[in-house]
């Protein structure tokens, strides 16, 4: 087959590689469809349908699989004048009153 290939032009390794391309998208296609039915077949044999068996596998991979970290959260901020108001950099949009202390030239502590 090299050799057959060797002897081709620009033009005919450019279909060749078009049409290859194009068969590959086919059987990936035809692999999918094919997995779907026995899915299917598989799941209408114990009675559930796909978004009951999602939920299903979600709920067991909650239960057993790897526990999602926590996202490192950002600093604490508290308004100095009022303790009640709070921010964690990096959730939403700076507070009126941090960027107030910004604007005066003072860093707000993080707690």
């Amino acid at each position: 087959m090299e050799s057959q290939i060797e002897n081709l032009s620009d033009d005919e390794l450019e279909a060749l590689a078009t049409q290859a391309r194009e068969k590959l998208q086919k059987r990936r296609e035809e692999k999918k469809v094919s997995a779907a039915r026995e899915a299917k077949r598989l799941l209408d044999d114990v009675g559930l349908t796909f978004r009951e068996a999602e939920r299903l596998a979600g709920s067991e991979k909650k239960k057993g699989g790897a526990k999602k970290s926590e996202s490192p959260k950002g600093a604490r901020f508290i308004n100095p004048a009022n303790s009640s108001q709070s921010w964690t950099s990096g959730r939403g949009r700076k507070p009126k009153w941090f960027l107030e202390l910004e604007a005066r030239g003072e860093a707000p502590n993080p707690v």
